[in-house]
């Protein structure tokens, strides 16, 4: 990765994705991506990218039919297993609230 950084030094951040996981939720279907994430100072630190398919009977594998989901909370892994775990509980966590705010009264 030095040397990419080196002979392209005009990039300030880089990202490789390191691993995929789809899953599915209360009816939803998600992506998580987890990235390994770099500066300049070669600092590093694994991140999620949560995607949500869009279209109710497309396959998951369908790139045009994902939307990524900004508002996903940061994830700050030192390894990928981490990062995965911390994006799956917080999918988790919001889908349970989300889940629980749609039962209840008006």
């Amino acid at each position: 990765m030095r040397e990419l950084m080196q002979l392209f030094s005009e990039f300030s951040e880089w990202y490789d994705v390191v691993r995929t996981l789809s899953v599915q939720l209360d009816g939803r279907r998600y992506r998580i991506e987890i990235i390994h994430r770099f500066n300049r100072q070669l600092a590093s630190v694994y991140d999620a990218l949560l995607w949500v398919c869009a279209a109710k009977d497309e396959p998951l594998e369908d790139w045009e039919h994902l939307v990524r989901d900004v508002s996903f909370p940061w994830v700050a892994q030192d390894t990928p297993e981490g990062a995965l775990h911390q994006a799956l509980a917080l999918l988790y966590e919001r889908c349970r609230r989300a889940a629980a705010q749609s039962a209840e009264p008006a």
